[in-house]
């Protein structure tokens, strides 16, 4: 690989690391603030819990997600990268628990509510085939599915990149909130699969 492939990649990292980060910071606001202070209110408020947890879930694969992908800690200390990748799919279970109480109720109506739900369903099974294949010593297709997981896991944050700049392009309100339901997770899982299709191609995983 060359210096500047390097450096890319590097520093294509460090940016998903960054927002990764900021986002479950941010997230850290639905653990502690009063219901009335969200950003999002449960709705019905019966439901707290659940958008809770989602919010805990997916802070903790925000914040662990990315340093899987680091070779030099897979290589040289396999223990914290297992021990890594049981809490991030413990945030994954946890954020999907959530997120599937969340689609049943009222707020989760229409196209949002299929897309996200959709969403939680790619968002497990990728999980589950990256744990499946981990435990089956294939580490080649382990770091194809994570790839796929985290990608999924990182909607959160470009949900919210897409909230930012849509309304500057004439977007608001539930039109918005309905392309970046759907634009948050798709655009990410097709970037992964662009990036992997000549491993997957090769290899006819």
């Amino acid at each position: 690989m060359s210096l500047v492939s390097n450096l890319m990649k590097w520093a294509g990292w460090a940016l998903v690391a960054l927002f990764s980060l900021l986002i479950a910071w941010m997230s850290l606001d639905y653990l502690h603030l009063a219901a009335e202070d969200l950003r999002v209110i449960p709705n019905p408020p019966s439901e707290e819990w659940a958008l809770r947890l989602h919010a805990l879930g997916g802070l903790i694969a925000l914040a662990v997600g990315p340093w899987q992908f680091i070779g030099l800690v897979r290589r040289r200390a396999p223990i914290i990268h297992k021990t890594l990748g049981y809490i991030y799919l413990a945030g994954v279970t946890l954020g999907v628990v959530g997120a599937s109480v969340l689609a049943q109720t009222p707020q989760g109506v229409g196209a949002n509510r299929f897309a996200f739900g959709m969403l939680a369903v790619i968002w497990t099974i990728s999980t589950a085939q990256a744990l499946r294949f981990a435990l089956a010593k294939n580490f080649d297709a382990h770091r194809r599915w994570m790839m796929r997981s985290f990608a999924l896991t990182f909607a959160a944050v470009t949900l919210r990149l897409g909230m930012m700049l849509l309304p500057q392009a004439g977007f608001g309100g539930d039109d918005a909130y309905t392309i970046v339901a759907w634009a948050s997770w798709t655009i990410n899982l097709v970037l992964v699969e662009w990036v992997l299709l000549p491993a997957t191609s090769r290899s006819g995983a």
